[in-house]
């Protein structure tokens, strides 16, 4: 992966992984972003696959960062969550071995909500080697994407950490942008019963 330095004239170029193969030797259809029968009856279902796309969130590029990823899902129908509510409900559905090796076994940890509103969600975190912003929003009525955007305190350990753990990274942000589908998100939840991380300000 390349982890130059990155300006926000210039994007991340795209990883994806190759897909997985049937018994029969024919690509898997079902990924991240798939519908389950649940959400294939509501009229909120996935398009397709949670996908990388450029960076190109206001907040994310609005500063020089390290490193930087936006991942888009596309809805067929209006979306029921806030972006607050997709990015918990995702994160609450992350393996906990992932959580745990991201240093958030308790999900969002000591991530701070800076921004909430019905459009968008400002999450910020901090630790020895590097500022972590991430913004989950909703682009219109159908479509969702959620950004990372990471500056290094210390460049050097940094890269070498985020080699590894981008990896997750990048496979955990698929899941995250399609949280709470079918599953309705307004309040009163079960998801949503978790005291909040922060208050928006």
């Amino acid at each position: 992966m390349d982890e130059r330095t990155h300006s926000p004239a210039r994007t991340v170029p795209g990883c994806e992984a190759a897909p997985a193969e049937s018994a029969q030797g024919q690509p898997a259809r079902r990924s991240v972003g798939s519908l389950s029968t649940h959400e294939a009856r509501t009229g909120t279902q996935a398009v397709g696959r949670a996908r990388r796309v450029s960076v190109t969130d206001p907040i994310a590029a609005a500063r020089r960062y390290d490193y930087a990823d936006a991942f888009e899902l596309r809805l067929e129908g209006p979306d029921p969550c806030s972006p607050e509510e997709w990015v918990r409900a995702g994160v609450d559905a992350t393996p906990t071995w992932i959580k745990r090796i991201a240093g958030n076994p308790d999900g969002l940890g000591s991530a701070r909500i800076v921004e909430s509103d019905a459009d968008v969600v400002v999450l910020q975190d901090s630790d020895p080697l590097m500022d972590t912003v991430m913004v989950g929003r909703n682009v219109g009525p159908g479509r969702r994407v959620l950004t990372t955007v990471l500056r290094y305190r210390r460049p050097l350990l940094a890269r070498a950490v985020w080699a590894v753990v981008g990896v997750l990274h990048r496979r955990t942000a698929r899941r995250v942008v399609t949280g709470g589908l079918g599953r309705g998100c307004r309040s009163g939840d079960a998801f949503l019963e978790a005291p909040p991380v922060g208050k928006p300000r």
